[in-house]
C-alpha cells in the first residue's frame, strides 16, 4: 500500500486552553503556508461520502479498529484545489491518499458518472471508482470548519485548531451562502495533532497543562448525529 501512516490523535479544547497552547506553539512553529496571512487561517468544506450500508459511519459508531472514509474537500469554497480522498484509520494511525480534481470531473461524478476517476493512475480513484459502481457509495453529508494549522519539520508534526464546526444542509459545496448548523457547544474546538514515527518531546511538553479531552474525534460522524 503507497503512502505512509502516521499518528493522529485528537482532542476536545476550550476557549481558555486554545489561546494558552495558540501562544506556546507560535514559538516553536511556524503557521501553515496555506493560511491567510491576515487571519492565519483558512475555510475547509468537505463533502463526505458513504456506501448503502452506511459503512464509513457504522464502523465509526461500532469503534471497528480499522476504518474508511471517502470525501471532496476543497478550501475556501473555491474551485481553485478540488481534492478527492480516501482516510484509511487503523487505531491511532491513518494513512490518506488523495488526487486532484478538475470542476468538470467534480460535476460527472456528482451527476452519478464517475468513468472519469478511470482515467486516473493515483489513489483514490480506484477505489472511488469501485464503490460506486459495487457499494452505493454516495454522497451523504458537508462538513464545514475554520482551521488555524502549525507545522515542524521534525517527524512532519502538525498541529492544527478545528473551529466552528457545522454540517451542511445541501451537496452544494461551492454555494458560499449554504445554510450550515453548528455541531458542538460554544467555546469548544477540535484539537489535532498529526506526526510520523514519533512527537518530539519539546513539542510534546508544550501540550502540557492545557485542559483538554483526548478523544476520538470524527468530523463526519459529529455532522452525521441527527442522521442516524
Amino acid at each position: 500500500m503507497a503512502g505512509q501512516f502516521r499518528h493522529e490523535m485528537k482532542f476536545y479544547i476550550n476557549t481558555q486552553g486554545y489561546h494558552i497552547l495558540r501562544a506556546r506553539l507560535q514559538t516553536v512553529l511556524r503557521p501553515d503556508e496555506n493560511a491567510d496571512p491576515r487571519t492565519g487561517e483558512y475555510h475547509i468544506r468537505s463533502l463526505y461520502f458513504d456506501d448503502r450500508e452506511e459503512g464509513s459511519l457504522m464502523t465509526k459508531i461500532a469503534g471497528v479498529d480499522e476504518r474508511e472514509k471517502f470525501r471532496i474537500r476543497i478550501y475556501n469554497m473555491e474551485d481553485i484545489t478540488i481534492r478527492l480522498e480516501r482516510k484509511i484509520k487503523r487505531n491511532q494511525y491513518i494513512l490518506k491518499h488523495s488526487c486532484s480534481l478538475t470542476r468538470a470531473e467534480f460535476e460527472s461524478i456528482m451527476a452519478g458518472d464517475p468513468s472519469c476517476l478511470l482515467a486516473k493512475s493515483k489513489l483514490p480513484a480506484g477505489a472511488v471508482y469501485l464503490a460506486m459502481q459495487n457499494k452505493g457509495l454516495r454522497p451523504v453529508k458537508v462538513v464545514d470548519y475554520i482551521r488555524e494549522a502549525y507545522v515542524h519539520p521534525v517527524q512532519d508534526v502538525r498541529i492544527t485548531f478545528d473551529k466552528d464546526l457545522r454540517a451542511g444542509t445541501s451537496f452544494q459545496i461551492f454555494d458560499k451562502h449554504m445554510l450550515t448548523v453548528p455541531m458542538l457547544e460554544k467555546g469548544q474546538l477540535i484539537l489535532e495533532v498529526k506526526f510520523n514515527q514519533f512527537l518530539p518531546g519539546y513539542i510534546s511538553r508544550l501540550l502540557q497543562g492545557v485542559e483538554s479531552q483526548h478523544s476520538a474525534v470524527s468530523k463526519y460522524a459529529i455532522c452525521r448525529k441527527y442522521d442516524v
